[in-house]
Protein backbone atom coordinates (compact mmCIF):
# COMPACT_ATOMS: atom_id res chain seq x y z
CA UNK A 1 0.00 0.00 0.00
CA UNK A 2 1.40 3.32 -1.50
CA UNK A 3 1.51 6.23 1.85
CA UNK A 4 -1.12 8.45 -0.30
CA UNK A 5 -3.44 5.20 0.00
CA UNK A 6 -5.89 4.82 2.29
CA UNK A 7 -6.60 1.97 3.77
CA UNK A 8 -10.32 2.32 2.81
CA UNK A 9 -9.16 2.69 -0.54
CA UNK A 10 -7.32 -0.98 -0.23
CA UNK A 11 -10.37 -2.38 1.22
CA UNK A 12 -12.13 -1.39 -2.08
CA UNK A 13 -9.48 -2.25 -4.56
CA UNK A 14 -8.83 -5.84 -2.72
CA UNK A 15 -13.09 -6.81 -2.58
CA UNK A 16 -13.15 -6.04 -6.55
CA UNK A 17 -10.40 -7.59 -7.64
CA UNK A 18 -11.03 -10.49 -5.31
CA UNK A 19 -14.84 -10.99 -6.54
CA UNK A 20 -14.56 -9.78 -9.85
CA UNK A 21 -11.42 -9.93 -11.41
CA UNK A 22 -12.49 -8.80 -14.75
CA UNK A 23 -14.45 -5.37 -13.77
CA UNK A 24 -10.72 -4.92 -11.54
CA UNK A 25 -8.72 -5.40 -14.86
CA UNK A 26 -11.45 -3.50 -17.10
CA UNK A 27 -10.99 -0.47 -14.93
CA UNK A 28 -7.11 -0.30 -16.12
CA UNK A 29 -8.63 1.27 -19.65
CA UNK A 30 -10.32 3.78 -17.30
CA UNK A 31 -9.17 7.50 -17.15
CA UNK A 32 -6.30 7.87 -14.29
CA UNK A 33 -8.23 10.43 -12.25
CA UNK A 34 -11.60 8.20 -12.20
CA UNK A 35 -10.23 4.97 -10.90
CA UNK A 36 -10.61 5.20 -7.66
CA UNK A 37 -13.69 6.15 -7.99
CA UNK A 38 -14.70 3.58 -9.97
CA UNK A 39 -13.07 1.19 -7.46
CA UNK A 40 -15.27 2.68 -4.90
CA UNK A 41 -18.77 1.91 -6.59
CA UNK A 42 -17.49 -1.60 -7.66
CA UNK A 43 -16.97 -2.21 -4.18
CA UNK A 44 -20.24 -0.96 -3.28
CA UNK A 45 -21.59 -3.27 -5.84
CA UNK A 46 -19.75 -6.49 -4.96
CA UNK A 47 -21.50 -5.53 -1.31
CA UNK A 48 -24.93 -5.90 -3.17
CA UNK A 49 -24.08 -8.61 -5.25
CA UNK A 50 -23.12 -11.11 -2.22
CA UNK A 51 -25.97 -10.27 -0.24
CA UNK A 52 -28.28 -12.78 -1.42
CA UNK A 53 -25.19 -15.22 -1.12
CA UNK A 54 -24.52 -14.62 2.32
CA UNK A 55 -28.01 -14.60 4.14
CA UNK A 56 -30.00 -17.12 5.63
CA UNK A 57 -33.25 -15.79 4.70
CA UNK A 58 -34.78 -13.10 2.84
CA UNK A 59 -35.83 -10.56 5.28
CA UNK A 60 -32.34 -10.15 6.46
CA UNK A 61 -31.25 -9.20 3.19
CA UNK A 62 -33.74 -6.98 3.04
CA UNK A 63 -32.48 -5.22 6.23
CA UNK A 64 -28.98 -5.35 4.47
CA UNK A 65 -29.84 -3.74 1.58
CA UNK A 66 -31.57 -1.21 3.53
CA UNK A 67 -28.48 -0.46 5.36
CA UNK A 68 -26.66 0.37 2.27
CA UNK A 69 -29.31 2.30 1.08
CA UNK A 70 -29.32 4.53 4.38
CA UNK A 71 -25.78 4.81 3.94
CA UNK A 72 -25.85 6.45 0.79
CA UNK A 73 -28.08 8.33 1.32
CA UNK A 74 -26.75 9.88 4.38
CA UNK A 75 -23.21 10.54 1.84
CA UNK A 76 -25.23 12.20 -0.72
CA UNK A 77 -27.34 14.64 1.64
CA UNK A 78 -23.66 15.32 3.18
CA UNK A 79 -24.27 13.63 6.50
CA UNK A 80 -20.77 11.80 8.50
CA UNK A 81 -20.24 8.05 6.85
CA UNK A 82 -21.42 5.30 8.42
CA UNK A 83 -18.36 3.12 9.64
CA UNK A 84 -17.71 0.71 6.65
CA UNK A 85 -14.54 1.10 4.04
CA UNK A 86 -16.60 1.04 1.23
CA UNK A 87 -19.23 3.81 2.78
CA UNK A 88 -16.17 5.79 3.31
CA UNK A 89 -14.76 5.41 -0.11
CA UNK A 90 -18.10 6.73 -1.46
CA UNK A 91 -17.58 9.36 0.91
CA UNK A 92 -14.46 10.31 -0.23
CA UNK A 93 -15.87 10.65 -3.99
CA UNK A 94 -18.97 12.62 -2.50
CA UNK A 95 -18.66 15.53 -5.21
CA UNK A 96 -20.23 12.76 -7.55
CA UNK A 97 -22.21 10.49 -5.27
CA UNK A 98 -24.99 13.10 -5.37
CA UNK A 99 -25.18 12.83 -8.88
CA UNK A 100 -24.91 9.09 -8.43
CA UNK A 101 -27.07 8.72 -5.89
CA UNK A 102 -30.16 7.52 -7.79
CA UNK A 103 -28.08 5.12 -10.10
CA UNK A 104 -26.55 3.49 -6.53
CA UNK A 105 -30.28 2.97 -5.50
CA UNK A 106 -30.63 1.63 -8.76
CA UNK A 107 -28.71 -1.12 -7.90
CA UNK A 108 -29.53 -1.88 -4.69
CA UNK A 109 -33.36 -2.70 -6.44
CA UNK A 110 -32.25 -4.70 -8.49
CA UNK A 111 -30.06 -6.93 -6.50
CA UNK A 112 -33.31 -6.99 -3.58
CA UNK A 113 -35.03 -8.79 -6.50
CA UNK A 114 -32.60 -11.78 -5.92
CA UNK A 115 -33.77 -12.35 -2.42
CA UNK A 116 -36.88 -13.74 -4.15
CA UNK A 117 -35.86 -17.01 -6.49
CA UNK A 118 -39.73 -17.33 -7.26
CA UNK A 119 -39.86 -13.80 -9.55
CA UNK A 120 -37.16 -15.47 -11.71
CA UNK A 121 -39.97 -18.02 -13.94
CA UNK A 122 -39.37 -17.37 -17.41
CA UNK A 123 -36.19 -16.59 -19.38
CA UNK A 124 -38.26 -12.83 -19.84
CA UNK A 125 -37.65 -12.44 -16.52
CA UNK A 126 -34.17 -13.14 -16.14
CA UNK A 127 -32.92 -11.11 -19.32
CA UNK A 128 -35.06 -7.99 -17.87
CA UNK A 129 -33.72 -8.72 -14.59
CA UNK A 130 -30.15 -8.85 -15.93
CA UNK A 131 -30.97 -5.76 -18.40
CA UNK A 132 -31.22 -3.53 -14.95
CA UNK A 133 -28.03 -4.68 -13.08
CA UNK A 134 -26.15 -4.55 -16.85
CA UNK A 135 -28.27 -0.56 -17.53
CA UNK A 136 -27.45 0.10 -13.70
CA UNK A 137 -23.89 -0.26 -14.06
CA UNK A 138 -23.09 0.61 -17.66
CA UNK A 139 -24.94 4.42 -16.45
CA UNK A 140 -23.37 4.33 -13.02
CA UNK A 141 -19.66 3.91 -14.99
CA UNK A 142 -20.89 6.81 -17.15
CA UNK A 143 -21.75 9.17 -14.41
CA UNK A 144 -18.07 8.17 -12.72
CA UNK A 145 -16.30 9.07 -15.80
CA UNK A 146 -18.28 12.11 -16.70
CA UNK A 147 -19.60 10.62 -19.58
CA UNK A 148 -23.32 10.55 -19.15
CA UNK A 149 -23.75 12.86 -22.18
CA UNK A 150 -22.49 9.89 -24.45
CA UNK A 151 -23.35 7.33 -22.66
CA UNK A 152 -26.83 6.31 -25.19
CA UNK A 153 -26.43 2.82 -25.76
CA UNK A 154 -23.79 1.72 -23.60
CA UNK A 155 -26.71 0.03 -21.50
CA UNK A 156 -26.19 -3.11 -23.98
CA UNK A 157 -22.27 -3.33 -22.81
CA UNK A 158 -23.42 -3.60 -19.10
CA UNK A 159 -26.31 -6.33 -20.43
CA UNK A 160 -23.43 -9.05 -22.16
CA UNK A 161 -21.16 -8.16 -19.38
CA UNK A 162 -24.03 -9.20 -16.76
CA UNK A 163 -25.13 -12.39 -18.46
CA UNK A 164 -21.38 -13.73 -18.47
CA UNK A 165 -21.20 -12.93 -15.05
CA UNK A 166 -24.19 -14.96 -14.14
CA UNK A 167 -23.62 -17.72 -15.96
CA UNK A 168 -20.31 -17.84 -15.38
CA UNK A 169 -21.20 -18.28 -11.96
CA UNK A 170 -24.03 -19.99 -11.69
CA UNK A 171 -22.05 -22.88 -9.63
CA UNK A 172 -21.16 -19.98 -6.66
CA UNK A 173 -24.46 -18.77 -6.75
CA UNK A 174 -25.56 -22.38 -5.75
CA UNK A 175 -23.29 -22.80 -3.28
CA UNK A 176 -24.08 -19.45 -1.93
CA UNK A 177 -28.03 -20.80 -1.81
CA UNK A 178 -28.84 -18.80 -4.99
CA UNK A 179 -30.55 -19.97 -7.98
CA UNK A 180 -31.35 -17.51 -10.21
CA UNK A 181 -32.15 -19.65 -13.38
CA UNK A 182 -35.63 -19.77 -14.70
CA UNK A 183 -38.21 -22.10 -13.84
CA UNK A 184 -39.09 -22.89 -17.05
CA UNK A 185 -35.92 -23.63 -18.29
CA UNK A 186 -34.83 -25.72 -15.09
CA UNK A 187 -38.56 -27.74 -15.44
CA UNK A 188 -37.95 -28.38 -19.10
CA UNK A 189 -34.40 -30.06 -17.96
CA UNK A 190 -35.75 -31.59 -15.21
CA UNK A 191 -34.62 -29.64 -12.51
CA UNK A 192 -35.68 -27.30 -10.21
CA UNK A 193 -34.23 -24.92 -7.92
CA UNK A 194 -34.48 -26.96 -4.76
CA UNK A 195 -33.21 -30.29 -6.18
CA UNK A 196 -29.54 -28.34 -7.31
CA UNK A 197 -29.48 -26.10 -3.94
CA UNK A 198 -29.66 -30.49 -2.84
CA UNK A 199 -27.35 -31.21 -5.71
CA UNK A 200 -29.57 -32.86 -7.16
CA UNK A 201 -29.41 -33.41 -11.30
CA UNK A 202 -26.17 -31.19 -11.31
CA UNK A 203 -24.93 -33.52 -14.21
CA UNK A 204 -27.32 -31.57 -16.69
CA UNK A 205 -26.70 -28.39 -15.38
CA UNK A 206 -23.91 -27.38 -17.99
CA UNK A 207 -26.25 -28.08 -20.89
CA UNK A 208 -28.83 -25.25 -19.29
CA UNK A 209 -25.87 -23.19 -19.23
CA UNK A 210 -24.64 -23.88 -22.74
CA UNK A 211 -28.33 -23.39 -23.96
CA UNK A 212 -28.43 -19.47 -22.35
CA UNK A 213 -25.79 -19.09 -23.35
CA UNK A 214 -25.93 -19.90 -26.65
CA UNK A 215 -29.19 -17.79 -27.22
CA UNK A 216 -29.77 -15.30 -24.77
CA UNK A 217 -26.06 -14.65 -24.20
CA UNK A 218 -25.14 -13.95 -27.72
CA UNK A 219 -28.24 -11.86 -28.51
CA UNK A 220 -26.67 -9.88 -25.37
CA UNK A 221 -23.19 -9.67 -27.21
CA UNK A 222 -25.06 -8.53 -30.62
CA UNK A 223 -26.35 -5.75 -29.13
CA UNK A 224 -23.16 -4.63 -27.01
CA UNK A 225 -21.34 -5.10 -30.92
CA UNK A 226 -24.71 -3.22 -32.41
CA UNK A 227 -24.17 -0.04 -30.58
CA UNK A 228 -20.47 0.99 -32.33
CA UNK A 229 -17.91 2.69 -30.94
CA UNK A 230 -17.91 4.40 -27.27
CA UNK A 231 -15.55 7.10 -26.17
CA UNK A 232 -12.29 6.70 -24.67
CA UNK A 233 -13.92 7.68 -21.05
CA UNK A 234 -16.23 4.39 -21.58
CA UNK A 235 -13.48 2.22 -22.35
CA UNK A 236 -14.30 -0.22 -18.85
CA UNK A 237 -17.48 -0.75 -20.37
CA UNK A 238 -16.20 -1.39 -23.77
CA UNK A 239 -13.43 -3.97 -22.05
CA UNK A 240 -15.40 -5.68 -20.08
CA UNK A 241 -17.93 -6.38 -22.27
CA UNK A 242 -15.65 -7.69 -24.92
CA UNK A 243 -13.66 -10.28 -21.87
CA UNK A 244 -17.75 -11.10 -21.38
CA UNK A 245 -18.14 -12.03 -25.21
CA UNK A 246 -15.37 -14.51 -25.12
CA UNK A 247 -16.98 -16.05 -22.14
CA UNK A 248 -19.93 -16.74 -23.23
CA UNK A 249 -18.71 -17.67 -26.48
CA UNK A 250 -16.66 -20.41 -25.18
CA UNK A 251 -20.11 -21.09 -22.72
CA UNK A 252 -22.10 -21.54 -25.55
CA UNK A 253 -19.21 -24.12 -27.33
CA UNK A 254 -19.71 -25.80 -23.65
CA UNK A 255 -16.09 -25.25 -22.45
CA UNK A 256 -15.36 -23.33 -19.78
CA UNK A 257 -15.24 -19.40 -19.46
CA UNK A 258 -11.47 -19.73 -17.95
CA UNK A 259 -9.63 -18.53 -21.11
CA UNK A 260 -7.61 -15.05 -19.63
CA UNK A 261 -5.12 -14.52 -22.68
CA UNK A 262 -7.83 -14.07 -24.89
CA UNK A 263 -10.18 -12.27 -22.63
CA UNK A 264 -7.44 -9.81 -21.97
CA UNK A 265 -6.45 -9.91 -25.26
CA UNK A 266 -10.29 -8.96 -25.91
CA UNK A 267 -9.92 -6.39 -23.31
CA UNK A 268 -7.34 -4.51 -25.37
CA UNK A 269 -8.54 -4.24 -28.67
CA UNK A 270 -11.97 -3.35 -27.10
CA UNK A 271 -10.28 -0.66 -25.71
CA UNK A 272 -8.74 0.78 -28.30
CA UNK A 273 -11.26 0.78 -30.67
CA UNK A 274 -13.85 1.77 -28.53
CA UNK A 275 -16.02 -0.87 -28.77
CA UNK A 276 -16.77 -4.82 -29.27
Amino acid sequence: MSEMQSQDETYALDAVRARNQERALAFAFAPAARRRALFAVAAFDTELEKTAETVSEPMLGQIRLAWWREAVAEISEGDAPRRHPVVAELAAVAGRTTALRARLEGLIDARERELDPARFQTRADLRAHLADIGAGWAQTVSRVCDAVDASAGVDALGEAAAWARELERVGARLAGGVCLLPAEDLAAAGLSRDGLLEERGVDALPELIRSLAETEGRDAVARARSIGATPPALSPLAAGAASAAIAIDRLAAGRSPDAPVLRRLAMVRAAARGGL
